[in-house]
């Protein structure tokens, strides 16, 4: 499937959410400085490993979210993308496309899903209402086509439980205009109030759900943490170790 033919389902679906950006709801949040910048090219490394993740069908529209190429064929994302509990479970097609840059800019295709993974404690453990399974928002796809032979991946883990640490987050966000890929670098410790989770300083209004929370260095970089949930005055990680890397690392072998 063709991007821009995606692009048009997308906006059809959307349109009954337009009326709702009228509303004024700064009274609402704190004031923050936006960090967030535009990645200018999208086509190097780590920037083509992170892409948008389109999940839904033709006919009703797709859920946007960001995924990062972690293996030659699976794509690191969370599973309220790909499986939503409120209207009957899995969607019914899921494609990839790394580092898109605009409507008409996808370098490097748009790749479709051969199956769509998440935790059975997402799919079980739901309550009627999502922090109820928040812990549990990790998924794979696992696209049709090796992609990641030609433009790489990267490694997920994070390694003990550090006070605090340095992430850089990346991905599509959507109060940002469509489709551009934006970036922002912050700290995260523990969070204290939600146990289990990292909690971002980086701006806090919305997030790029699904996208990666890179962590190490440039030569040892891997994805840290996953963008779950965003609070008013901060991000949750997912912290991906322990059982959430050993469940990921399962899924993908």
């Amino acid at each position: 499937m063709h991007l821009h033919f995606m692009i048009a389902a997308l906006a059809l679906a959307l349109l009954p959410c337009a009326a709702a950006a009228d509303e004024d709801t700064s009274g609402r949040f704190i004031d923050w400085d936006d960090g967030r910048t535009k990645v200018e090219d999208t086509t190097v490394p780590p920037y083509r490993l992170v892409g948008m993740v389109f999940a839904g069908s033709d006919e009703e529209g797709y859920q946007i979210c960001t995924g990062t190429l972690i293996g030659p064929r699976a794509v690191l994302t969370t599973a309220h993308c790909l499986y939503d509990h409120e209207t009957g479970g899995w969607r019914d097609q899921y494609y990839f496309a790394p580092g898109v840059a605009g409507p008409d800019a996808a370098p490097f295709g748009v790749w479709a899903a051969a199956e769509a993974i998440v935790p059975s404690g997402f799919i079980d453990g739901y309550q009627g209402y999502y922090s109820s399974v928040l812990r549990w928002d990790v998924a794979v796809l696992m696209l049709e086509e090796p992609v990641g032979e030609q433009l790489g991946w990267i490694d997920i883990g994070l390694d003990g439980a550090p006070e605090t640490l340095d992430v850089h987050l990346i991905g599509y966000y959507p109060d940002r205009a469509d489709y551009e890929m934006a970036e922002e670098s912050c700290s995260a410790a523990p969070s204290q109030d939600v146990d289990g989770f990292l909690a971002a300083d980086c701006w806090p209004r919305t997030l790029a759900y699904g996208g990666p929370a890179l962590v190490g260095s440039q030569d040892s970089r891997r994805v840290g943490g996953l963008q779950v949930a965003s609070r008013v005055e901060e991000h949750l990680l997912l912290p991906l170790s322990g059982i959430h890397a050993a469940w990921l690392r399962a899924a993908i072998r």
